[in-house]
């Protein structure tokens, strides 16, 4: 039975989404299904951007029907102005997701690139290289929001592979 995962790398300007398919019997057979930012450097009121936030999200879930989402951990800020931005993001994200009851699972940043390249400290182009030659991703350019979206989808299918295998 196919499971489709969506990804998800919270931000108050640019917030990636990247969803991914797999089997469950199969975790090494992960398909690229769709990508894409929502972006709102442009708008300037909190409750705008928040809004946009909430709707794109609200709108992907609806359309791709995810079993499940992957969010990324706040790992830091270099403000608090910064910190309290994410978390309203994070917000509205969880929020949207919430109004389908989709079970929600998160990872650091570190779990993440650990998960994908083995080195907790990856950079982001390692990332995007990693994403795009595990999902076979030939004729689409996608930026490094993306790639950390559907780093966050792989790093939970690997993580939920292992811990299958474990259990036996």
């Amino acid at each position: 039975m196919n499971k489709r995962i969506l990804g998800i790398d919270p931000g108050s300007q640019i917030t990636g989404i990247g969803i991914v398919d797999v089997n469950d019997n199969d975790n090494d057979n992960i398909k690229f299904v769709h990508s894409e930012i929502i972006d709102c450097r442009k708008i300037t009121d909190l409750g705008s951007k928040l809004k946009k936030i909430f709707d794109c999200a609200a709108g992907i879930v609806e359309e791709y029907q995810p079993q499940v989402a992957i969010l990324e951990k706040i790992f830091f800020a270099v403000n608090a102005k910064t910190a309290l931005l994410l978390g309203h993001a994070r917000g509205a994200v969880m929020a949207s997701i919430q109004t389908k009851e989709i079970q929600i699972f998160e990872y650091s940043p570190k779990e993440i690139k650990l998960a994908l390249i083995g080195e907790g400290g990856a950079h982001k182009f390692q990332i995007n290289m990693m994403v795009k030659l595990l999902l076979n991703i030939k004729d689409k350019e996608i930026s490094f929001d993306e790639s950390d979206a559907l780093a966050a989808a792989i790093c939970h299918i690997n993580h939920h592979s292992w811990l299958s295998k474990l259990s036996r």
